[in-house]
């Protein structure tokens, strides 16, 4: 089982976020920098594929001298286009096959799937449900102040995808909870594992959220590794629904 707790899922992020100066230090070093045990460390890195800490700094120092994407770019404009690989390469490495196993195993048992959002996410949203309407799925995106009265008239069998950026949008998080107690299968899909929506949720996929760069609006940044998530379960909802399984 490659289910990633909570402190994995920092420590993770730790090493990726710290890259430069991690392929510097030893594990001992790490573990004192990021407040963890040494275990802890070796236990994630393994958890992600990885055969030893020597294994991860040579990838990681293989990755990071590949970086001139498109020929002819400046370095800084190069830079740019790597961060945003690099971006997405991140949320990848969050998900985790046993999740998504099941996320597409309750989309194809749901009697319906309603995917509530506000704000940026709606056009995601928007797009995720009419995706699987186009594959046969029952699905509606709700995004309106009265989101909670029509999920009420839903039966219990509904699959609730809650998708929250931050996972603390007050509607969705109170939508969510309100699903739970009558009955109903709840995912988030967010890019804060510590979040409200997530802890509350019976299922969860994690968007890697870069920092503000000052260039653009952080919640604008972050919104291509959310939609990356949504066209991996499209697709993967494809081959579930042609093979029966994907693990």
């Amino acid at each position: 089982m490659n289910h990633l707790t909570s402190v994995e899922i920092y420590i993770w992020n730790y090493l990726e976020e710290n890259k430069t100066k991690v392929i510097q230090m030893t594990v001992a070093q790490i573990a004192e920098s990021a407040h963890v045990s040494s275990s802890s460390i070796i236990r994630t890195l393994k958890k992600k594929n990885f055969s030893s800490f020597s294994e991860y700094k040579n990838t990681a120092k293989i990755k990071m001298n590949t970086n001139k994407w498109i020929h002819g770019l400046s370095e800084s404009a190069n830079q740019v286009v790597s961060e945003t690989i690099e971006e997405l390469l991140r949320t990848v490495r969050l998900l985790e096959s046993e999740n998504l196993a099941k996320v597409l195993e309750n989309i194809y048992q749901a009697d319906s799937v309603v995917v509530i959002s506000r704000g940026l996410s709606v056009r995601i949203a928007d797009s995720f449900a009419r995706d699987l309407q186009f594959l046969d799925v029952k699905a509606v995106s709700l995004y309106q102040d009265n989101m909670q009265n029509y999920l009420s008239k839903l039966p219990e069998n509904t699959f609730l995808v809650g998708l929250s950026l931050s996972g603390e949008t007050e509607l969705i998080v109170a939508t969510a909870l309100k699903a739970k107690r009558e009955g109903k299968k709840v995912l988030a899909i967010t890019g804060n594992y510590e979040s409200r929506l997530a802890q509350q949720s019976d299922l969860s996929l994690f968007a890697y959220q870069k920092k503000a760069s000052g260039k653009i609006p952080v919640d604008y940044n972050n919104m291509l590794p959310l939609e990356l998530i949504i066209h991996l379960l499209v697709q993967l909802y494809t081959e579930y629904k042609e093979q029966g399984r994907i693990v």
